[in-house]
């Protein structure tokens, strides 16, 4: 997912849903079954993350801003698929919005301490010299409604 910051007169915004960030861990890791995390106590392990560009990589940045230090980064990538792979291979730790929690059953999302939650809204964007194509139209119709049934998405 890539930022939409510049808030382009250029593009139709149809907001879908806001997905909390969480600490994605191996499954049976030794933070399993704790139900909320401080990043600072994680100074001493291994973290993946995604590649800059990414509003995951902007909020995994942020977050350890929060935590006062600079994470140690084994690997950054351009995929959330491989880095979900690199979680569940015990390569390291990172932090990955709930919306993936069923990508890799090897994978657990732990709750961050209140002080780090973040939030991602995921928005569909279109071009607004490409708004009367019907099939656009109806796809910004599907995610209107969408929003409109209150779906939320929970790890």
């Amino acid at each position: 997912m890539l930022s939409d910051d510049d808030k382009s007169t250029h593009r139709l915004s149809v907001p879908l849903f806001d997905d909390q960030l969480y600490l994605a861990a191996p499954a049976h890791s030794r933070y399993e079954g704790t139900s909320r995390i401080d990043l600072r106590g994680l100074h001493e392990e291994k973290f993946v993350r995604l590649a800059d560009g990414f509003v995951t990589a902007e909020s995994f940045d942020h977050a350890f801003h929060q935590a006062g230090y600079q994470p140690d980064i084994a690997l950054s990538v351009a995929d959330i698929f491989s880095l979900i792979n690199l979680v569940s291979g015990g390569l390291g730790y990172s932090l990955l919005p709930g919306r993936v929690a069923e990508f890799n059953p090897r994978v657990s999302l732990i709750e961050l301490a209140p002080s780090y939650t973040s939030f991602q809204r995921v928005t569909l964007l279109l071009s607004k010299n490409r708004e009367r194509d019907p099939n656009l139209l109806a796809l910004a119709a599907e995610c209107r409604m969408f929003k409109q049934v209150g779906v939320q998405i929970r790890a």
